[in-house]
């Protein structure tokens, strides 16, 4: 299947789109901003219909804050969220098993870089 505005295959399109990362301060953690966020794109992702590849991990940082990142197919969910809280274009994150999977189906941890 190719996408009408670019003639790309849709994987190779899902490819070249970036991630995004929300990194979030101790006092911005402390203040339930990770909270609202994460209940947030939780009901995007559940009005979307829970779409298979789209998923929200997590991981903590050692200064008490925290990194959102937020692959390709949730970022299109998300188009409000991410300006919204100052995301940025990341790469995939690293899966050395201290990334967690927030939203998503069980299988989208492969969407990790390892």
């Amino acid at each position: 299947m190719t996408t009408q505005a670019t003639g790309a295959p849709d994987g190779e399109r899902a490819r070249d789109a970036p991630w995004f990362v929300i990194a979030l301060s101790q006092e911005q953690v402390s203040a339930g901003h990770l909270s609202r966020i994460v209940e947030t794109f939780t009901d995007l992702f559940i009005a979307a219909g829970s779409p298979p590849g789209a998923a929200m991990f997590g991981a903590s940082r050692e200064d008490g804050g925290s990194d959102l990142y937020l692959n390709p197919s949730a970022a299109r969910l998300a188009k409000d969220l991410i300006p919204a809280n100052g995301a940025r274009p990341c790469p995939p994150p690293l899966d050395e098993g201290d990334v967690e999977l927030l939203v998503g189906h069980d299988g989208d941890r492969r969407l990790l870089s390892s």
